[in-house]
């Protein structure tokens, strides 16, 4: 889905593959593209590569199941970290290349992916 549904849209890693997924042989992965616009706030997220994949079990390889798999993942990862870190954690921006510029501010409403998440 190329497009912001949500009150709040996250895209871990820029919308693109997943670094775990970076293994997979034959990756294609649904990219979103940088120009993207909307009326629905969308939060970038750099996220940590920390997931313990031998508990919650290997991504599914193919054409884009490895990438869409990583959201339960990265969502059942969500419920143990607080909200007083940096995990998971998220910020408006433009778009990805604004935001691996540094051209996003944190400002007054940043907030976390997944369980912790809130109605922005």
């Amino acid at each position: 889905i190329n497009e912001n549904l949500g009150h709040a849209d996250f895209w871990p890693n820029g919308g693109e593959y997943q670094p775990v997924c970076r293994k997979k042989k034959n990756r294609r992965s649904a990219q979103r593209s940088d120009n993207q616009t909307s009326n629905h706030r969308t939060l970038q997220l750099k996220s940590q590569n920390s997931l313990n994949l031998t508990a919650t079990g290997e991504p599914l390889s193919g054409e884009i199941g490895c990438d869409h798999e990583m959201a339960y993942i990265y969502f059942m990862e969500s419920i143990t970290y607080k909200t007083d870190g940096t995990y998971f954690l998220a910020r408006p921006c433009k778009n990805w290349t604004t935001y691996t510029n540094g051209l996003c501010s944190c400002g007054d409403y940043a907030q976390y992916m997944g369980y912790n998440s809130f109605n922005g």
